[in-house]
């Protein structure tokens, strides 16, 4: 289907609203989700038959998660076992006695970098550093996407190509020159 047939739809369906043909529908919008009208009148999405290809996908994505998954579990696991208790068991098993003890020393004693005060004081200052600058990027992004949508000017469809190939490059391609610039600043 091509993108000029779609818009026709689109168009047509929007006349169609407009014309009275479904004027009694609440949604003017019939393309966000296809709904059938029940013999009460209310609406519904429609009832998808049983296929045994649904059943095979979901059962793929299954195995996926599982797949996936068991590392997270396995580490799970494995924290909250004792030294002795990770040698002598399998890995895949619960532990037989809860032990707290290598959380407890993660927080407030393990070594991290020059000091040893643990991981507290890094991980309340990553919520320092991570909760204004998302609000930030996201004030900021918000702003210049409403403004870049709304202003047209020559050269706007180049920054705009611009602004695409940078959401697809590789974040370790910006590495290297910001490592230098703090560098040549001095502040790393």
């Amino acid at each position: 289907m091509s993108v000029a047939s779609t818009f026709r739809k689109i168009k047509h369906r929007q006349r169609c609203c407009r014309s009275g043909l479904h004027s009694n529908d609440r949604t003017a919008d019939h393309l966000a989700l296809p709904l059938l009208r029940t013999p009460e009148g209310e609406m519904r999405p429609p009832v998808t038959p049983f296929s045994w290809e649904r059943v095979a996908i979901y059962f793929c994505l299954s195995v996926f998660l599982v797949f996936f998954l068991s590392p997270l579990y396995v580490i799970l696991m494995t924290s909250f076992k004792s030294l002795d208790e990770i040698r002598e068991s399998n890995l895949l098993l619960p532990p037989q006695s809860w032990f707290f003890g290598g959380w407890v020393k993660a927080w407030d004693q393990a070594c991290v970098g020059l000091s040893c005060n643990g991981v507290k004081p890094h991980f309340l200052a990553t919520f320092a550093i991570t909760i204004p600058g998302l609000i930030l990027a996201v004030l900021v992004g918000a702003l210049n996407g409403y403004a870049l949508t709304q202003w047209k000017f020559r050269g706007s469809d180049l920054l705009l190509g611009g602004l695409m190939m940078g959401c697809f490059m590789p974040f370790q391609l910006y590495l290297i020159p910001i490592a230098i610039t703090l560098r040549e600043l001095g502040i790393f």
